[in-house]
C-alpha cells in the first residue's frame, strides 16, 4: 500500500505542475454598453487595462442606431499599461468615416517613454501614438507617419496599409515602411481587425476574419546607440508577406518589440471609433508549486490545491484554464487508477 501511496503523490505532483506550466487563459472584453453616453475613456472599464497620454483630444463613449462604441478624436491616443510576453490574441472593430492616414491600430510596440531630438523645435520630446514622426519635416528622405513603434494598421479607401516602424540615422531616427493590400469594405461601416501574435516571431493580421497578411520578425535584442534613455529591445529583420506567403517587403534595423508588445490606438486629427476590444492571452498560474515531501505514511491521503482562476478587470472578462491542462490531468489520472488496480491485483495473486 505503501508503493500505491507514493506513486499516487509523483502523478498529483505532475499533474500539478502541468497546470503551473500551461497558466491561465485570460479573456478581456470590452463593447462599452454598459457607459453611459459621453463618459470618457478614464472612467471606462478600459482604462484599467490601457492609458492614454492624449495631449488636445477626447476619448468618449457614443450612442449610435443600438450601439455604444468608443470615439477619438483630436490628439488622442491609449496603450497598454503592461506590454504582453508570450502569445497573445488582439481583435478590434474600427470605423473611420473619413479615410485617411491619421490613425492607427499597432501592436509589438514600446511605451512612448522615449526621448527624441526634434530639430524643427530644437528639443526633446516624446513621440506618442498619436504624434507624427516627423521624418520629412526634419530632412527625411520620405513621408512622415505616427507613432515611433511597433506594426501599425491603417483603414483607407478599399486598401488596408500595413506599416513596419524602422531606425534611421535621419530626422529623428524614426521612419516606416508600408505596403496596401487591396482589401474592399463599405464606407462607413466597421471593420474587425485581428492580430495573432505567436509571442515569439510572427503576427498574423486578419480583417473581418480574412487573413490578409503576414508578419516575420528575426534577430532579437537590438539596440541602437542615439537611444541613450531607451531600455527596449528590437527585432533585427521584419519581412510582410501577404496570405499566399508572397513577400511585400523586407526590413532591417526595426523598431518593433522584440522582447514583448504593447497594443495601442492612435488617432490624429481625425476621429477613429472603436468597439469590441477583445485581448486574449495566458498568465501563470498563481496557485504555488507544491514542495517535494517526503514518502507518506500508509494513513496519509494526498491532497491537491484547486487550480486558481484570474477575476478580470471588466464584467465581461472571463478565465479559464486551457483544454490541455484538462487533457493532462484526465491522462495522470486514468494512468493512476491503472497503476493502483495493477499493484492491488498483484498484492491479491501473491
Amino acid at each position: 500500500m505503501k508503493k500505491i501511496m507514493i506513486i499516487a503523490v509523483i502523478l498529483l505532483l505532475n499533474i500539478s505542475l502541468c497546470l503551473n506550466v500551461f497558466g491561465i487563459k485570460v479573456e478581456e472584453k470590452f463593447d462599452f454598453e454598459s457607459d453611459n453616453e459621453g463618459t470618457t475613456m478614464l472612467d471606462t472599464e478600459l482604462y484599467e487595462l490601457f492609458e492614454t497620454s492624449s495631449l488636445i483630444g477626447e476619448i468618449k463613449v457614443v450612442s449610435e442606431a443600438n450601439n455604444q462604441y468608443l470615439e477619438y478624436s483630436g490628439y488622442s491616443d491609449s496603450f497598454l499599461i503592461n506590454p504582453i510576453v508570450g502569445p497573445y490574441t488582439f481583435s478590434i472593430d474600427v470605423k473611420k468615416t473619413d479615410l485617411n492616414e491619421n490613425h492607427a491600430i499597432f501592436v509589438r510596440a514600446v511605451r512612448p517613454e522615449n526621448l527624441f531630438y526634434n530639430g524643427v523645435f530644437s528639443g526633446d520630446s516624446v513621440v506618442p501614438f498619436y504624434e507624427s514622426d516627423w521624418y520629412s519635416q526634419n530632412g527625411g528622405s520620405g513621408p512622415s507617419g505616427l507613432g515611433a513603434s511597433g506594426i501599425a494598421v491603417t483603414l483607407l479607401p478599399n486598401v488596408i496599409r500595413v506599416i513596419t516602424k524602422i531606425y534611421t540615422e535621419e530626422a529623428m531616427t524614426i521612419t516606416q515602411k508600408t505596403t496596401d493590400i487591396p482589401f474592399e469594405f463599405p464606407a462607413s461601416a466597421f471593420v474587425n481587425l485581428k492580430f495573432v501574435d505567436d509571442g515569439e516571431s510572427k503576427v498574423e493580421i486578419y480583417a473581418n476574419s480574412t487573413l490578409i497578411a503576414k508578419v516575420e520578425m528575426s534577430g532579437t535584442g537590438i539596440k541602437y546607440d542615439t537611444d541613450t534613455n531607451d531600455s527596449d529591445e528590437y527585432f533585427k529583420t521584419v519581412t510582410v508577406k501577404d496570405k499566399d506567403d508572397n513577400v511585400l517587403y523586407t526590413v532591417e534595423n526595426t523598431r518593433v518589440s522584440s522582447n514583448g508588445s504593447t497594443i495601442a490606438i492612435g488617432n490624429r486629427e481625425t476621429i477613429t471609433q472603436v468597439d469590441n476590444i477583445i485581448l486574449e492571452y495566458e498568465e501563470p498560474d498563481p496557485t504555488p508549486t507544491p514542495e517535494a515531501t517526503a514518502a507518506p505514511e500508509e494513513t496519509a491521503t494526498p491532497k491537491v490545491n484547486p487550480t486558481a482562476t484570474k477575476s478580470g478587470t471588466n464584467n465581461t472578462d472571463k478565465a479559464s484554464v486551457d483544454p490541455l491542462i484538462i487533457v493532462f490531468a484526465a491522462v495522470g489520472a486514468v494512468s493512476l487508477g491503472v497503476i493502483i488496480f495493477i499493484i492491488v491485483r498483484r498484492t491479491k495473486e501473491k
